[in-house]
């Protein structure tokens, strides 16, 4: 088997030591793992299988019925499907297996309410609009929703679940709001059904971080990966540990002189003589073309300055008076020294981007240790 020349390495160790983040920080609630867009771009099935090694994981959420379809057999825990189903025929899956369905709109209960009677049973998840106004349903529909669900012993809520805004920003006003909105909505629901048994879900990865909400099952997404969109906070902070990383081999080294155009377009001008090695990963992997001229990467231990506009498939790193060869890798993030958080704010971008962003042509394996990432690799299907 060739060595790829490009890789993600998905650190098992730090992924679930994640999770136990999300432990100390919920003791009492349960775990929906958030693997959706393949796990954040981290590959669903490897995720789960490792997430499956840790007893406090409740099950996974996903976007689609296709993405549950994928982990199906990774798993006998509940699968959630976030935007739940558009047509009768992704329903009928959705009972076939079993899977959960978020229901967020009138047109879902419609859906349901046409569908002929069940073989099997349909397990919902109610989601509010508490002020994000994206997906949910508001109190009057809500309410229609559970009249019509109550009347068939087919159909069981499981849960009535809203999502925040802002929660990245710990003292944005509407995180305040959106809970109040939420916490009376849920008061007004319990009175209407009194019989009603169903657990409240309303937190993800920032409000894990920086709330003490009460809520029965938590929705942590980000953490999961070892990173934080929090303003002004880095995943260390909070003691969670990187699981990508984003590593690829030099496939070039080049002297150039001063006053040399690199790459496309001449958007870098060599001030001196430079030593510059090539790199084989791009644009189509996931590396952002542009707002590159602050960027760094790691090779041998050091930080090296990305130059010049990312190609397709390869970017230039400068790599003048370091002992460099070719074949060396480059880590691209994801280290100690860069880890994602620094890169998306030298891109411009975020690490949901980069994340979610890493192509399909890197081969992702799986490291067992916590501590080298270049050992022990095993790789998954």
């Amino acid at each position: 088997m060739l060595e790829p020349r490009h890789l993600v390495k998905l650190n098992a160790a730090n992924l679930l030591n994640n999770v136990d983040i999300v432990c100390k920080r919920r003791p009492l609630a349960k775990i929906l793992a958030m693997v959706k867009a393949d796990a954040y771009g981290h590959g669903a099935r490897q995720i789960v299988k490792t997430l499956e090694q840790h007893t406090h994981i409740f099950g996974y959420g996903v976007t689609t019925v296709n993405e549950a379809i994928e982990i199906i057999d990774c798993t006998r825990k509940p699968i959630l499907i976030m935007q739940g189903f558009i047509n009768e025929a992704e329903l009928a899956i959705i009972l076939r297996y079993g899977l959960h369905t978020v229901i967020h709109s009138m047109e879902q209960v419609a859906i349901i309410k046409q569908f002929s009677t069940p073989k099997y049973p349909l397990i919902v998840w109610l989601k509010l609009e508490t002020g994000m106004h994206r997906f949910g349903l508001n109190l009057y529909e809500a309410m229609q929703a559970i009249s019509i669900f109550a009347k068939s012993k087919h159909i069981k809520i499981k849960a009535i679940m809203s999502h925040y805004a802002c929660a990245d920003e710990p003292n944005a006003k509407e995180n305040l709001l959106q809970t109040q909105n939420y916490d009376a909505a849920i008061a007004q629901i319990k009175a209407a059904y009194p019989q009603l048994s169903f657990s409240t879900s309303m937190d993800k990865s920032s409000s894990i971080l920086t709330k003490s909400n009460g809520y029965d099952i938590v929705r942590p997404g980000l953490m999961l990966y070892g990173a934080t969109s929090i303003a002004g906070a880095c995943a260390k902070d909070f003691g969670l540990k990187p699981v990508m990383q984003l590593t690829a081999k030099i496939i070039a080294i080049k002297e150039v002189k001063a006053h040399d155009a690199i790459g496309y377009n001449a958007t870098y001008i060599a001030p001196k003589d430079l030593c510059i090695g090539i790199v084989s990963i791009g644009y189509a992997d996931g590396v952002p073309k542009n707002n590159t001229q602050y960027t760094q990467a790691v090779v041998a231990g050091q930080l090296v300055n990305i130059l010049g506009l990312v190609s397709m498939d390869a970017l230039a790193i400068d790599i003048t008076n370091l002992n460099i060869k070719f074949g060396d890798e480059v880590t691209v993030w994801g280290s100690e020294l860069n880890p994602i958080e620094q890169f998306a704010k030298q891109a411009q971008r975020s690490p949901y981007d980069l994340m979610t962003g890493v192509g399909k042509r890197i081969e992702r394996i799986l490291v067992e240790q916590a501590l080298d990432l270049n050992t022990a690799v095993v790789a998954f299907d």
